[in-house]
């Protein structure tokens, strides 16, 4: 299987570049604390700690024969574990092991929706940043214009008026767009301090491209391993299986008593007696517990298929709400193709010099799709993101990063 989706990456793949400026902070998802967590746990069980003993216990008794200090006897009573105890405690701690290993995949997926989430939020607001900077920048211009034409026929005193308020909102928006690119970088900073500084190079460059993304819609689908939540579903159903048994079998299995009678030896006899017990499970103590861990299996079954329901229902909306996005950007690329190499834009280059305001209210205008068009792209990066974790892609070792535009392999 992953053999396969290789080959569709190299497919998608023309040129890779060099790694992305984000790869390091994507992989840092795996030493997230909520996830180290699982590591933790996982290697703490592989010493295998659980593991019951072949005797439960030992008592050591006495007891005084008709109350006399002569007559004092003395026993040692051994209680031997359950074997079929021990076999359903160790069957079920590997059952654990197994969730909490599926549990961390869970958990590091929703880390790294976070850090995409984060990197598309860095790069868009990087780029409306830019994209204010030339809006205030062509005003700016306009006005100069505008001053330049005092004595000539063009300069209108309201349109400089209202230049001069556009002027005004241009720079509050210019100065919004720089604090929201700092509070980007500042949000990655707080979870990656290794990134605060190269944060401020990553560009929608590096990112995968919308043609990308079209064709992993259609081949990633196909190529993907069964859906780690609904394994993990499926595996809290076993679990609390292998509780039911275990609790069935908590039995204690009986005994082997050695007793020793001094007074006996007086008597001609030995001492020495050995007792056997072995315990009849006629009524079975644990039934309450048992009731309880069938009543979690019961809910694990429920919430298995409620979670096949909602993950099948999550990618073919997320899907289609791609498509959708991805079609509206085409559009909107379309027209400001159209608009640049229209015989408009070619007339106001030609009366650029009797009346350059206009071309510069035209490239304004232009941006203003541009700005439409990169907000399109961070919503079609958002759902991408949200359909590639309804998916499960995105926590399949080893780490792919599927944000950049070279689909990079994360290293350990």
């Amino acid at each position: 299987m992953r053999l396969t989706l290789f080959i569709v990456l190299v497919f998608i793949i023309r040129i890779a570049p060099a790694q992305s400026g984000f790869g390091s902070f994507i992989s840092a998802a795996k030493n997230d604390p909520a996830v180290s967590m699982f590591d933790l746990q996982v290697d703490y069980l592989n010493k295998r700690p659980y593991r019951l003993a072949p005797v439960q216990k030992f008592e050591l008794r006495t007891e005084s024969n008709q109350l006399d200090p002569n007559r004092q006897e003395y026993a040692l009573r051994l209680n031997p574990s359950n074997p079929w105890e021990v076999r359903q405690n160790n069957l079920y701690f590997k059952e654990l092991k197994s969730s909490i290993e599926l549990e961390k995949g869970i958990v590091l997926k929703n880390s790294l929706v976070q850090r995409y989430t984060l990197v598309v939020e860095l790069v868009m607001y990087a780029s409306l940043r830019d994209l204010a900077q030339r809006k205030l920048e062509l005003t700016q211009t306009s006005l100069s214009m505008l001053e330049k034409q005092q004595l000539s026929g063009y300069f209108d005193g309201e349109d400089y008026v209202d230049l001069k308020l556009e002027e005004m909102d241009k720079s509050v928006e210019a100065d919004e767009a720089l604090y929201e690119a700092e509070n980007a970088i500042r949000k990655v900073a707080a979870i990656f301090p290794d990134a605060a500084q190269s944060a401020r190079q990553w560009n929608l460059s590096e990112v995968i491209t919308i043609p990308q993304i079209e064709k992993l819609l259609d081949s990633l689908q196909a190529t993907m391993p069964e859906a780690t939540t609904l394994s993990y579903y499926q595996k809290k159903i076993d679990l609390a299986d292998r509780e039911f048994k275990l609790e069935r079998n908590n039995i204690n299995f009986g005994y082997i008593q050695a007793k020793y009678q001094d007074f006996r030896i007086d008597q001609g006899r030995k001492p020495w007696s050995v007792g056997l017990g072995v315990t009849i499970p006629v009524f079975n103590p644990n039934k309450g517990d048992m009731t309880k861990r069938r009543l979690e299996s019961i809910e694990s079954q429920q919430e298995l298929k409620e979670a096949k329901v909602e993950t099948s229902k999550d990618q073919v909306r997320l899907r289609e709400q791609l498509r959708d996005l991805i079609a509206s950007h085409r559009r909107i690329e379309e027209k400001i193709n159209a608009l640049n190499v229209s015989s408009l834009a070619r007339t106001l280059s030609t009366i650029q010099k009797s009346n350059p305001v206009a071309s510069v209210r035209f490239k304004s205008n232009l941006i203003k799709l541009e700005e439409l068009a990169l907000k399109l792209r961070q919503n079609i990066l958002i759902t991408y993101t949200e359909w590639l974790a309804s998916t499960d892609a995105l926590q399949q070792l080893p780490l792919t990063n599927y944000l950049s535009r070279n689909l990079e392999t994360l290293a350990d």
